[in-house]
């Protein structure tokens, strides 16, 4: 009779950590379900910054040749036998061969 009693008390016991270890893993999907939203959320307000700022400086640009009667160009070349050679404006850093911005 005891151990009826034992076997069924072990087997509540399985079931209670049974339904506590699904009740665990469902809060964490959640969670996790939550966290890639936001995520997602945030990537898309970084494109938008990012788009935002490439548009500012388009309009700097677009200033800054207007003021000086076109951009004043500098060239410069990276350090080393192979360094790469840059032309951008000295006074908005516009690239001269697209939308690139030293800085």
């Amino acid at each position: 009779m005891q151990e009826v009693e034992s076997l069924k008390k072990e087997n509540l016991s399985l079931i209670e950590d049974k339904s506590s270890l699904m009740k665990e893993k469902s809060s964490l999907i959640e969670e996790k379900s939550s966290l890639i939203e936001e995520k997602y959320r945030c990537s898309q307000r970084i494109k938008e910054i990012e788009s935002s700022i490439k548009e500012k400086n388009y309009q700097i640009s677009l200033i800054c040749k207007k003021e000086n009667n076109g951009h004043i160009w500098k060239t410069e070349r990276e350090d080393g036998p192979y360094g790469e050679r840059y032309t951008f404006c000295e006074k908005c850093y516009v690239d001269y061969y697209g939308n690139y911005y030293h800085y």
